[in-house]
């Protein structure tokens, strides 16, 4: 089963904690720099300006100029800055929950994909099962006849006559279509051609479908003396057993059997 990976879309830069206190720190920083600035301010007008607390508004007033004086735009660059950082942060976040989405879209895909993948995997799979089930039941039943005893073969059975390994003599000793054959013997011989057509129609659909492997070429050679000489005998017509035909080693795909 072929598997495509999608390419992950960007990962977000740092975590939302880390993010969170990196504005923390530097909204503290900030205030610690006012402080400082108001501490430097008071120490700088204590120093340069002698006297202790008046009572006089007109000093006070002039105190207060002063402080508004200097003080103003230092705060004011300082809530620029406080502001700049609040804004960077918030785009920082933005794009970081648009690279989430993204993620989340790229991993909802990813797993859509490999759903239909692994449900055509399971279909295909099933079908290949189903396939060899039947190949397994048909070569079966080819296996039963074989072992049945027929009048032509005096006690023989007839598996005996389509073996690659059988005498010579017992291949003569099987009946042309058409000779006179007994009932019992011509039962036999009706159903071992039917199920040997059966089993080619299978392996032909098997082959189609998932090309050569061990399985198809395991019951080809298995059953291809039986279907030659059935074919020779005329109770087949050669085209119905193509399947048995050029046995090779070419198969594509592995396959383990007992």
């Amino acid at each position: 089963m072929k598997r495509y990976i999608r390419k992950p879309a960007a990962k977000p830069t740092k975590s939302v904690l880390g993010r969170i206190d990196i504005v923390y720190v530097g909204l503290a920083l900030i205030a610690a720099v006012a402080l400082l600035f108001i501490f430097s301010v008071m120490t700088f007008y204590g120093a340069y300006f002698s006297g202790g607390i008046s009572s006089k508004h007109n000093t006070w007033a002039e105190f207060g100029t002063f402080l508004g004086g200097v003080l103003t735009p230092a705060f004011s660059f300082l809530t620029f800055l406080a502001l700049l950082m609040t804004i960077v942060f918030q785009r920082s976040e933005l794009k970081n929950s648009q690279i989430s989405l993204d993620l989340i879209k790229e991993e909802l895909a990813l797993a859509k994909t490999t759903a239909e993948q692994s449900a055509e995997f399971n279909k295909e799979e099933s079908e290949r099962a189903e396939l060899f089930n039947m190949i397994t039941s048909v070569h079966g039943e080819i296996n039963t006849l074989h072992s049945s005893e027929v009048d032509f073969g005096a006690g023989a059975t007839l598996g005996f006559f389509f073996s690659s390994s059988a005498p010579s003599k017992g291949t003569g000793s099987i009946p042309n279509n058409g000779d006179s054959v007994t009932d019992h013997d011509r039962v036999i011989l009706s159903d071992l051609c039917d199920y040997m057509m059966e089993l080619n129609n299978y392996l032909n659909n098997y082959e189609g479908k998932f090309g050569s492997s061990a399985v198809t070429y395991y019951y080809k050679k298995r059953h291809a003396t039986a279907s030659s000489r059935l074919i020779e005998k005329g109770f087949l017509v050669k085209p119905m057993l193509n399947a048995f035909e050029n046995i090779s080693y070419g198969w594509t795909a592995s396959f383990s059997f007992n």
